[in-house]
Formats: C-alpha cells, structure tokens, sequence
C-alpha cells in the first residue's frame, strides 16, 4: 500500500495475524518477567538504571526481577523477556531455558537515560 509523499506501508493478511494472535494469547496464560541481568560487567555497563526504567515502564501484570549473567557480557545491561513466543520479536535473540531462567527473548545494551 502506497500513501501519498510517504514510504510504502506493509499491511498483513488475515492470515498472517491470527496464528500470532493464537501464540501470543497462549503466552499470556504464562507468568511474565523481566530479568535484568546485575552481573558484574552488566553492573559496570549500567544494569541499576536498566533495572530501575524496567520497573517503572513495565506495566501491570509484568514483573522486573534481576538475574545472574544472561550471556552476552560485553554488550551489556542485557534483558531477558518472558515467556518466548513461538516467532521472536525482531531486535531480540531467542533462547532455551537455562538454568533458573526461563526460555525467552534476549535484547542487549539496554540502557537508561543518563
């Protein structure tokens, strides 16, 4: 679809809707959290203004929790968002469950405005 003086608009189908709806409806029967990772290189890197704008932004229902080390050190605070769904969102990586936690989406270098 082409609107007048802008970019072209993809619009899905139907189809392409509703077995997202279907897994995100499933999703949503499970807990939702947020873990933060409060390692020591995601601590340097800013992980308790991470923790703190996750608190404040998360909304009902979504609990903020912090976590040991998500992986990804160098890239750090890094975020764990759960429950997975079956098509990860763009911008995070999936992952299984490891240890503790939960399998769900993993987003790097989340930081607070300073």
């Amino acid at each position: 679809l082409l609107c007048p003086q802008e970019s072209p608009v993809f619009l899905p189908s139907v189809r392409s809707v509703a077995p997202r709806r279907r897994v995100q409806m499933a999703a949503a029967e499970s807990p939702r959290v947020i873990y933060v990772c409060t390692g020591a290189a995601c601590k340097a890197d800013g992980a308790e203004g991470c923790l703190k704008m996750m608190r404040e932004l998360a909304p009902e229902g979504v609990e903020v929790r912090e976590t040991t080390c998500l992986g990804p050190c160098s890239s750090g605070p890094n975020v764990l968002a759960t429950p997975r769904l079956a098509n990860d969102p763009m911008g995070g990586k999936g992952r299984d469950a490891k240890g503790k936690q939960p399998a769900g989406v993993c987003f790097t270098s989340i930081k607070a405005k300073e």
